[in-house]
């Protein structure tokens, strides 16, 4: 972010700041401090609406601010009733494979310092409670039934299991995310990991919230930004 970019966010969310409640303020800065992008989800191809929703609703109960959405073949469907809003607070990365391969989306967020974690009952050096948490995880988790893919797994730096004591082998995919990022969750918050959000990532993410939050919020903007310019002249 340029240094003029940075100054104009900053006056725009204190503009925005100026229509929100103070009751409002306080919440954002209560729970902006407990978001992370050291951990981040990838969802490949889900298709059931109950599915997406619920992980959207796990990674903002988590505090996970980033979930990446592979749509090859499915376009990821919000359910609002189950969401619960959640999608509002969380931000939604679409990749949808026009003129890239799987590999290459991996490979996208490889590039961003993540280390690619594929979920599966399989795995045998690692599990959720002695994964490597040090550097940023991308978890992908895939479609009803068949699971990851085989690119996840070509592309994955840690093949990692949920340990299970039953007959059963897995687990419906959004209680599999839940578990995994709630146990990601109370290890950050006990490591010494740097794992909260940078100021720059802090201002873009309550720019994001306050424009799905106020109405009409893009018609405010312009109209700030004009007011700003002219500050500027």
């Amino acid at each position: 972010m340029t240094n003029d970019q940075q100054i104009l966010d900053e006056y725009l969310l204190n503009e925005f700041f100026e229509i929100l409640t103070p009751d409002r303020i306080k919440l954002f800065g209560q729970i902006i401090d407990q978001r992370t992008n050291h951990i981040t989800v990838i969802s490949e191809d889900i298709y059931q609406e109950h599915n997406a929703s619920a992980i959207i609703r796990s990674c903002d109960s988590f505090g996970i601010q980033t979930l990446h959405l592979i749509e090859s073949r499915n376009t990821y469907q919000v359910h609002e009733g189950i969401a619960r809003g959640s999608n509002q607070w969380v931000t939604l990365e679409h990749h949808y494979s026009e003129g890239l391969s799987s590999e290459e989306i991996f490979q996208q967020i490889k590039n961003r310092g993540y280390k690619i974690v594929a979920t599966s009952p399989h795995a045998i050096e690692y599990d959720i409670f002695n994964l490597p948490i040090e550097e940023p995880l991308a978890f992908v988790f895939g479609a009803e039934k068949k699971g990851v893919t085989q690119a996840a797994i070509e592309q994955a730096d840690y093949l990692v299991r949920i340990p299970m004591y039953g007959f059963a082998e897995s687990l419906n995919v959004s209680v599999s995310v839940a578990i995994i990022l709630n146990e990601m969750r109370n290890r950050l918050e006990k490591s010494l990991v740097n794992w909260k959000l940078s100021n720059e990532e802090r201002l873009k993410t309550q720019l994001s919230w306050c424009r799905n939050h106020i109405k009409s919020s893009e018609l405010i903007e312009n109209e700030i930004k004009r007011r700003y310019l002219e500050k500027m002249l």
